[in-house]
């Protein structure tokens, strides 16, 4: 179980009889959590039992490490995430947007309603031009 410290004042909480968990404000965000589950992390991890020496990994390693670079692939894979977050911004937005048109569709003028009374004195032009062309000769 959680157990709750007695101090007023922490920024911790106990999990277990050891095990302790410290607030932070960056660790307290969504994307930060998403972003500790990166497999890049497991390149930076301390590992209890020491690695037999093999010249082979230890090379492959190496050159791994030279031509992409741990801090490159954090970085792809952050662009990434930060982009799909984006992209479900914009389909909020948009739906957002269409929500709005529906609610207040009376503002919106519709788009021939001027049209009408433009094409009436077109006609009414277009009667007298005639009618002044048939008086003229």
């Amino acid at each position: 179980g959680e157990i709750t410290c007695a101090s007023i004042h922490s920024n911790h909480k106990t999990q277990g009889p050891t095990l302790v968990f410290r607030f932070s404000q960056s660790s307290w965000t969504k994307a930060f959590r998403k972003a500790a589950v990166d497999n890049s992390f497991e390149f930076e991890k301390r590992r209890n039992e020491p690695i037999k020496c093999q010249r082979e990994l230890w090379n492959k390693t190496i050159d791994a490490m030279k031509r992409t670079g741990v801090e490159e692939i954090k970085q792809k894979r952050q662009a990434k995430f930060k982009m799909n977050r984006l992209k479900k911004n914009k389909e909020l937005q948009k739906v957002q947007e269409i929500k709005e048109v529906k609610q207040n569709i009376h503002v919106i003028p519709a788009p021939l309603a001027g049209k009408g009374k433009q094409m009436e004195e077109k006609m009414v032009e277009q009667l007298q031009e005639d009618v002044d062309m048939e008086d003229a000769p």
